[in-house]
């Protein structure tokens, strides 16, 4: 039994989809009855047997050898994908802390002013108390 790997078409991405049929050996049919009563049938040698099926597996290493490197390609954006979204996770991560070291220290800033601010007022500690009295 022989494989055949033939190239169907073009992805819209531009890599090739290949797709294998197997066929089997038109010389040497599995059951042939009217074969063996009718006359001779040639079938090549074992030897002759292993030579085309090697030739056919050197033809279609060039095929495997295309799609290893397409794998390769593939796995090799998936990592620098990955790369990519843990260094932006990190900085998103950072950003976050600055923007809750920032909040922390505009709500200090605000509160510290606007007690300054009251307390310079003139009179404010009187008015406070008469309130309270």
């Amino acid at each position: 039994m022989e494989m055949n790997v033939l190239p169907e078409h073009q992805s819209s991405n531009g890599n090739m989809i290949y797709s294998y049929h197997a066929t089997e050996n038109p010389c040497c049919p599995q059951k042939n009855d009217l074969g063996s009563k009718s006359g001779k049938i040639t079938c090549p040698l074992p030897e002759d047997i292993e030579l085309v099926q090697k030739k056919a597996l050197i033809d279609t290493f060039p095929v495997i050898v295309k799609i290893l490197e397409e794998v390769q390609f593939i796995a090799m954006r998936f990592r620098k994908q990955d790369e990519g979204e843990e260094i932006c996770s990190e900085w998103k991560f950072a950003a976050a802390v600055i923007d809750r070291l920032c909040l922390v220290a505009f709500t200090l800033f605000a509160i510290i002013c606007t007690f300054t601010v009251l307390m310079s007022a003139p009179n404010f500690i009187e008015a406070v108390s008469k309130d309270f009295v």
